[in-house]
């Protein structure tokens, strides 16, 4: 098929899986915008010169896309066919792949297929009770023929073809309703050996040098906890929280369109 790229933003790696899945079929090249530097050094005219077909892989928050994501597509323009993509962990994907089709449609791309894939939830991950996901393999194998033919023939699904599942209630103060519910992941300093990990793992730059976090910047991905090496941050949920996660939280497969 004519020039793959994908652009990848996943600060807990759950989305990286499913790039690499798609890097692999059609041997794209996987542009990783997880890092903030990353996103300001983005240049999108050059990344995307010669590419007719742009993956956009991205986690769900709250049932819809981060906010980083919006931010990056406000200057991001392309005319080609896209395949917005989500990872959530589990519970639902709400309103997110169609929110990410409409986002690219208004770069100016063609909306020719979506996936939506359930992964293991990075909160219960990182708290040792994460159910196993099934393998994407075979469902994808499936898929990608379809969007190949779908370029092959000029066809577009438009972004209005992706149903949303809307829960009022995920929509109602949610950055205030993570910060009641995940703690800040204080650095355990008895642990910590200085080498700046989570500094650099932070998407949003909220970890400072002094390995302190901004309250007002962090999103709670909890990217700091998963990459340290000496397990000196720990993840603290509440009762609520994390017992909805684990009655609802379960592999949901993968959803094409």
């Amino acid at each position: 098929m004519s020039t793959v790229k994908i652009i990848c933003y996943s600060p807990t790696a759950g989305g990286k899986k499913l790039s690499k899945k798609i890097a692999a079929h059609f041997q794209a090249e996987i542009h990783d915008i997880t890092r903030a530097k990353a996103r300001e050094a983005f240049d999108c005219a050059a990344a995307l010169k010669s590419a007719r077909v742009l993956f956009f892989v991205c986690p769900v928050y709250a049932h819809t896309v981060p906010r980083e994501v919006k931010k990056f597509l406000k200057r991001v323009s392309f005319s080609g066919y896209a395949v917005p993509c989500v990872v959530f962990g589990g519970v639902c994907g709400g309103r997110a792949l169609a929110v990410l089709a409409a986002r690219l449609k208004k770069c100016g791309a063609s909306i020719i297929g979506g996936i939506q894939a359930s992964v293991p939830h990075s909160y219960l991950s990182l708290s040792g009770g994460a159910a196993a996901h099934g393998d994407m393999d075979a469902a994808l194998t499936e898929y990608f023929p379809i969007i190949e033919n779908r370029v092959k023939i000029g066809e577009s699904i438009g972004s209005k073809a992706i149903p949303k599942k809307i829960n009022p209630l995920a929509y109602i103060a949610p950055r205030l309703r993570k910060r009641l519910s995940v703690a800040l992941p204080a650095v355990n300093r008895a642990r910590c050996n200085g080498c700046g990990q989570c500094v650099s793992a932070c998407p949003v730059d909220a970890v400072t040098d002094e390995l302190h976090i901004k309250k007002s910047k962090c999103t709670r991905c909890l990217a700091c906890v998963k990459y340290c090496p000496q397990n000196a941050r720990k993840l603290y949920l509440s009762k609520p929280l994390l017992w909805y996660l684990k009655k609802y939280s379960t592999d949901k497969g993968i959803t094409t369109y």
